[in-house]
């Protein structure tokens, strides 16, 4: 009996000494389980700071993205607003170059104007300078001919007082031969 008795204890001790072991093993796991819980969750912490810096990165990575876009979209405008530039300043190339030939024209105009407007009050003064000279002709050829018309009348009657003293002469003639 006191062998199976040592025999029951000597497993008891065994079956303890495994349940000790066993005991230590399930502390020495729910202590590897707190670290690796504890682990787990800086993981989790780290995972969590990882994702949010994804987010923030993806953020930032379609900020940068879109900023692309919007510098592409940029390039075209501004290629086709310098295109657009060109062109005007082409125009207006073109307009400062026909406002510069219609200013030498008009120059050309004012000039030819002007010596006109010269021509023009000189042929005016001409005009009225000859007009003077005619009017002052006319009365002049007026008074000549009235002269003319009194020296025909002076000669006219001089002749009709020659004619008279011709035919005085022949009657005295006429009377002085007689009487002789």
């Amino acid at each position: 009996k006191e062998q199976k008795q040592v025999s029951l204890l000597a497993a008891d001790a065994q079956r303890e000494g495994r349940a000790v072991a066993k005991l230590g093993q399930i502390s020495a796991l729910e202590d590897e389980n707190k670290r690796l819980e504890a682990e787990i969750k800086t993981w989790q912490g780290r995972f969590s700071e990882a994702q949010s810096a994804l987010v923030v990165h993806r953020t930032k990575a379609a900020g940068v993205q879109e900023a692309r876009h919007r510098e592409a979209k940029n390039d075209t405008v501004k290629k086709e607003l310098e295109g657009k530039a060109e062109q005007w300043k082409a125009r207006h190339d073109a307009l400062a170059a026909k406002l510069k030939a219609v200013e030498e024209k008009t120059k050309e105009v004012l000039f030819e104007r002007e010596r006109l407007v010269e021509r023009s009050d000189k042929l005016a003064e001409d005009y009225k300078k000859s007009h003077l000279f005619t009017d002052e002709l006319k009365d002049h050829i007026d008074k000549l001919t009235s002269k003319i018309d009194q020296m025909q009348k002076d000669v006219d009657e001089a002749k009709g007082n020659r004619e008279m003293a011709k035919e005085r002469c022949t009657s005295l003639e006429r009377e002085g031969t007689t009487s002789l």
